[in-house]
């Protein structure tokens, strides 16, 4: 009799296998999905970030080129302002004052 009782037919590794996929497969699939739906919305706000750099850099160049154009209409009027002698000051250095050497 005891040798019925260990003389079970075995029905190998197929079973176990079924077993696993039985429970994996709706886990996977979840973890998938979820994965899924994060990247598209990664990627939508990826999208609105390239958006707003592009528009931020534009603005940024535009504004560099009009300080630019503003600094530039700038210097052009002052050295309008400037006098012969080449300092910034409107004073006339150039003036000779010979009144100390009247000895």
């Amino acid at each position: 009799k005891e040798t019925n009782f260990y003389k079970k037919k075995t029905k190998g590794i197929i079973p176990y296998v079924k077993a696993a996929a039985m429970i994996l497969t709706p886990f996977l699939s979840f973890f998938f999905t979820i994965e899924t739906v994060r990247r598209k919305k990664e990627q939508k706000y990826m999208n609105k970030a390239l958006e707003i750099q592009r528009i931020q850099k534009a603005e940024y160049i535009n504004a560099t080129k009009a300080k630019m154009a503003k600094n530039a209409t700038k210097t052009e009027e002052d050295d309008d302002k400037d006098d012969d002698d080449g300092d910034d000051d409107d004073d006339d250095d150039d003036d000779d004052d010979d009144d100390d050497d009247d000895d």
